[in-house]
Parts: C-alpha cells; structure tokens; sequence
C-alpha cells in the first residue's frame, strides 16, 4: 500500500484551497479581514473570497497571489518572495 503524504493530499484535495482559508482564519485573528472562510467557503467561492484574503494581506503589507491548485500560494514583502511562514510571522503569528 502507498501512503501520501500532506502535500500531495492536499494538490488531490485542491490544491491551496486550504491554506489560503487558513491566511483569512489568521488575517480575521489579527484584525485585518472582517470575515474568515473555511475550506468549504474557498471552494465554492473562490474567485470572491480569495480576493479579499489577497486584500487582507495588502493591508498588512504582504502582496500575496493566492493559487487555487496545485502549488502553494506566492508571498511578497517589500518586492522580494518570502514564505507563507515569514508572512504569518510579519503578522504577528
């Protein structure tokens, strides 16, 4: 039996789906979204709520581009690429 790991479950899955429900949960936490999605609310509206998780990042200085497939989302502070880890830490998290 072949096991997966996290990554590949999570491209079967949809891809970043989850993790950009995940950057609303935190962005709502440190106050720069009104709302939170979960991963059934990025799924089924994707276009919308995205969109409002990569404005949520612009008001906390991050320029994200949020992919809803296969890779990970992209994150940028201050022109450069940084990770979602450095973003969230930039947030306070």
């Amino acid at each position: 039996m072949t096991k997966i790991n996290d990554n590949k479950l999570n491209m079967v899955t949809g891809g970043n789906f989850g993790e950009t429900a995940f950057d609303s949960q935190a962005l709502h936490f440190k106050g720069y979204m009104d709302e939170e999605f979960s991963d059934w609310d990025m799924i089924f509206h994707w276009v919308k709520n995205s969109a409002k998780v990569d404005a949520g990042w612009a008001r906390a200085g991050i320029r994200c581009v949020t992919v809803p497939f296969a890779g990970r989302n992209r994150y940028y502070k201050d022109g450069k690429s940084i990770s979602e880890k450095d973003a969230l830490h930039h947030i306070g998290l």
